[in-house]
């Protein structure tokens, strides 16, 4: 059985935690973002740039005087902080094995990302984006009605450039049944079929899968369509007040993305735990109303 250096327990769950966390987010790049691997503390204040698509060209005046298009910042507040501690006893890490103690991390990292994804997607209702598409139960969803969907971006001006589809897992999984998608013949790729993916579907690029997209009470919210600058999103490192009081504190930073989170470790000799905390230390705002169309059940 494959062990851990004790010392190294928290350093080996933090990292596979970390990466759970950042490909539990990857809708998020849907979005306008501003991940950097910067400090920033509860009220402080983030600029995200948004590109309003819909004014962009006009007609030549010169090169100076020819309105340019209206980009924006959106003002999100970093005042959003949720943690997930790893709590393990001197028991658990002497009889668990690298594998079980990944699985324990993947775990638990993805479980922190979910509940950030959730909490920035409270902004998808109505009020926010009036603009709707009724979907059919995800048991009868094909590529049909995401043609449907297609046809109520258009209508609402939505740019072609950047679209994302964001699904809950029934209706995604019920497009892979789709013999559109099923079929490589049809969809000129068997990524659907091997590796349960969709690249791209009518314009929307990527689809993505999540368990977590909420419902968001009686919204009925089952996924949406989006361009980036329907939401602004941001994210920070918090950094300790006191550091040295942690056994181990570090920024967890994914190189692609820029997604940061922090780290805290520290040992417990009382009752001889060991306590890995992450922390997401964020910040969300509605963009424009028309960059994005819900999709619902009813």
């Amino acid at each position: 059985m494959a062990t851990i250096n004790a010392a190294h327990v928290g350093t080996f769950v933090s990292r596979r935690a970390f990466q759970a966390f950042v490909d539990t987010l990857a809708p998020l790049s849907a979005f306008a973002t501003d991940f950097r691997d910067q400090i920033a503390g509860p009220g402080d204040t983030v600029n995200v740039p948004v590109y309003d698509a819909n004014t962009g060209t006009q007609d030549f005046v010169d090169y100076e005087d020819t309105p340019a298009g209206a980009t924006s910042n959106i003002q999100v507040v970093i005042d959003k902080h949720k943690v997930n501690n790893i709590v393990l006893s001197d028991v658990q890490i002497a009889n668990s094995s690298a594998a079980n103690m990944a699985d324990f991390a993947i775990q638990a990292g993805a479980d922190l990302a979910k509940t950030v994804f959730q909490d920035i997607l409270s902004v998808v209702t109505i009020a926010n984006y009036a603009n709707t598409e009724l979907a059919s139960l995800a048991s009868a969803f094909d590529t049909d009605d995401v043609i449907d969907l297609k046809n109520t971006c258009d209508g609402a001006n939505m740019p072609n450039a950047r679209r994302s589809l964001v699904l809950d897992t029934g209706h995604f999984n019920a497009l892979l049944k789709d013999t559109a998608i099923k079929s490589d013949a049809s969809y000129g790729t068997d990524t659907g079929i091997r590796q349960g993916m969709i690249p791209s579907l009518v314009g929307f690029t990527p689809v993505y899968s999540s368990t977590g997209v909420p419902a968001n009470g009686a919204e009925n919210i089952v996924g949406f369509a989006t361009t980036p600058s329907a939401v602004a999103v941001a994210m920070r490192y918090l950094n300790p007040a006191r550091p040295e009081k942690y056994d181990r504190v570090q920024r967890l930073v994914d190189p692609g993305t820029g997604i940061v989170i922090g780290m805290r470790e520290h040992y417990q000799e009382v009752t001889g735990n060991l306590y890995v905390s992450l922390e997401a230390n964020y910040g969300y705002a509605v963009g424009q109303s028309t960059a994005l169309t819900r999709v619902v059940s009813s």
